[in-house]
């Protein structure tokens, strides 16, 4: 395997397997593409997730799940193993390997995740159906999807092939990370419940009430189309909080149970008392927070607590792009929040509070007896 990415922790929080047919000109690119994605240089502020790529074997069989790869799984507290499936991963015609790596497939799912419904496992064994063959890989395995690769024609030169293929990855890449980096964050987040009838990933809608109401390009509108397609729940008062129920305690309750709390920051979201509680309950419950940049003429005060926060810029985007902006953001957040928490945790000595997030005034207020603070960069 090509480590990419080297730990100084005892174990670091979670690591990726990305895994293609060693013939597969796409699959060896997305894979590639899909490493970047998560693996930043250490001089960065980025995910830095340890991450391995399969080695080209010449008889393009899978690996085996003797030693040393089942061992290398629990070099991490949680591996996320990426088999990403096309045409020739599946071909079983003679000389093809498919039958070989459908029964990878099968025995990794037998030893990571067991009998469905009793998923307990630390790790999880993903397939990406790379084109419509995939489906057809493993019978009553529901499988992430990407788009069809293009077929090498026999009028086209290898540079035009390797271009088409270099633009399908780059249009393919950033849905199927966001699809990953959710199923991960089921892995990495106690509160979620990724073998339940609920996606692991819930957001929480933070807003003023008097910008949505008279706003029909409010991004927010777009956003709840967005994540109706993706395994993600919003949480939204209108919608979530049962008439004749006590507001607050719906509130407390909505953020207590999210992965992420997102505030459209708009010309009226800091002067409304109600924004500025929600703010600070989902800091005290350390529950993360991505700020939507959605002011116009500009606000008379700004909200001090929101200044400690990451930020998308959306106010100048079509709705669409803006709600998939802040989608993507929110999820790469929670992702890197969660693997801070644990790597803070993992370095900490006697004495010292690990942190997510850099501290600020509301921390010292909530950790009154704490002599030192460990937290992420910079």
């Amino acid at each position: 395997y090509t480590k990419m990415s080297v730990s100084n922790f005892p174990r670091p929080p979670l690591q990726w397997f990305f895994i293609a047919h060693p013939g597969s000109d796409a699959g060896s690119k997305l894979a590639g593409a899909l490493l970047n994605k998560f693996y930043d240089l250490p001089a960065s502020t980025g995910l830095r997730i340890p991450s391995f790529l399969t080695p080209k074997q010449e008889d393009c069989m899978p690996p085996s799940w003797d030693d040393p790869f089942e061992n290398r799984l629990n070099e991490a507290e949680h591996s996320m193993i990426v088999l990403l499936v096309d045409e020739e991963m599946t071909r079983t015609v003679s000389g093809g390997k498919g039958e070989a790596w459908k029964q990878f497939f099968a025995d990794g799912l037998k030893r990571i995740q067991g009998k469905e419904g009793e998923t307990t496992s630390r790790h999880r064994i993903l397939g990406v159906a790379v084109g419509p063959d995939g489906f057809e890989f493993s019978e009553g395995v529901n499988m992430v999807r990407v788009n069809e690769p293009p077929i090498r024609q026999s009028d086209h030169s290898n540079a035009e092939y390797n271009a088409e293929l270099d633009s399908w990855v780059e249009m393919e890449t950033p849905q199927l990370a966001l699809q990953l980096s959710i199923r991960a964050i089921g892995l990495l987040n106690p509160m979620a419940r990724p073998s339940e009838m609920h996606p692991p990933f819930k957001l929480f809608l933070s807003h003023a009430k008097a910008d949505y109401a008279n706003k029909r390009d409010h991004p927010l509108r777009a956003l709840q189309y967005a994540i109706a397609e993706l395994p993600i729940d919003g949480w939204f008062d209108a919608a979530d909080i049962p008439p004749s129920s006590q507001f607050e305690e719906r509130i407390q309750r909505g953020i207590q149970d999210c992965t992420l709390l997102v505030a459209f920051l708009t010309d009226n979201y800091a002067s409304r008392p109600w924004c500025q509680r929600e703010i600070l309950d989902a800091k005290r419950h350390e529950i993360p927070i991505l700020v939507a940049n959605c002011l116009e003429q500009g606000e008379p005060r700004n909200f001090p607590y929101m200044g400690n926060l990451p930020t998308v810029n959306v106010q100048s985007l079509p709705m669409t792009e803006a709600a998939g902006q802040i989608i993507d953001r929110a999820v790469r957040e929670s992702l890197r929040f969660h693997i801070n928490r644990r790597q803070m945790a993992a370095m900490a000595k006697d004495g010292e509070t690990p942190l997510a997030t850099a501290p600020e005034a509301l921390t010292l207020a909530h950790y009154t007896d704490t002599a030192a603070f460990l937290y992420p960069d910079p």
